[in-house]
């Protein structure tokens, strides 16, 4: 926390190094900081990443504003690719299934052409695989409304960056309307959260590395979520 303005309040925080805080600090279960605590267990470590099979639709299927899965990964599950990257510009539905992001950029409305509220992303039990390059780009020019699928091979995860990428950078800057319900998982790259990016939900965050810039804002409670535990301040315990 580099600032007086920095805030965050949270039940506890654990860290593998030192914590440099702020009075912008509020802890709700810990009287402070747990420094030099354990390596924290990557839930996510024994899903196998998607094959990267299947055609790749052609941009004239990339204007649709209905995206839906057009054949059967070999991971079980109804899949759809698409190449190069896609930039959104209107409201737009993804029918639940895997959605393999083969280089290029998600974005939405990347460069504000449109109107906030002319754009935006609803996702119910979808999962969006990033490889070859490929990143995340939302600049708060419109809504995210995304859900990560509640069962199958690719639960809890919304957004699963390939762990052979590294030196890139996942960049969200939401707005007020934005819920996500899953894990943005990227455990080799960058994750950054810029601006008046504002996010609810169940969310995790799994990155190389995690910046909040700017009022980003990040509200996450994972009560009722279908995303799986992070286990921190792990102990093993031998009993006689």
């Amino acid at each position: 926390m580099t600032n007086s303005a920095a805030r965050m309040t949270v039940g506890c925080v654990h860290t593998v190094g030192e914590a440099i805080t702020s009075t912008g600090l509020s802890l709700r279960s810990c009287e402070a900081p747990n420094q030099y605590a354990p390596v924290v267990r990557d839930p996510y470590a024994d899903i196998a990443e998607p094959n990267v099979e299947g055609p790749c639709i052609s941009q004239t299927e990339k204007n649709t504003t209905t995206f839906q899965p057009n054949f059967n990964h070999s991971s079980g599950v109804r899949a759809l690719r698409i190449c190069g990257g896609i930039d959104i510009k209107k409201r737009v539905t993804f029918q639940s299934g895997l959605y393999i992001i083969d280089g290029g950029e998600l974005s939405l409305n990347g460069n504000g052409t449109v109107a906030v509220s002319d754009a935006g992303i609803t996702a119910d039990g979808v999962t969006f695989y990033l490889t070859n390059g490929a990143r995340l780009k939302f600049t708060g020019n419109g809504s995210l409304n995304l859900n990560a699928p509640t069962t199958g091979p690719y639960a809890g995860l919304l957004f699963f960056a390939s762990r052979s990428q590294t030196g890139v950078a996942h960049e969200v800057l939401g707005n007020s309307g934005s819920i996500t319900q899953g894990a943005i998982y990227a455990p080799t790259s960058a994750i950054r959260f810029t601006g008046n990016s504002t996010t609810n939900g169940c969310t995790q965050v799994i990155g190389y590395t995690v910046e909040f810039t700017g009022n980003s804002t990040l509200t996450s409670n994972c009560d009722t979520g279908n995303v799986r535990e992070i286990e921190t301040n792990v102990s093993v315990r031998l009993i006689e």
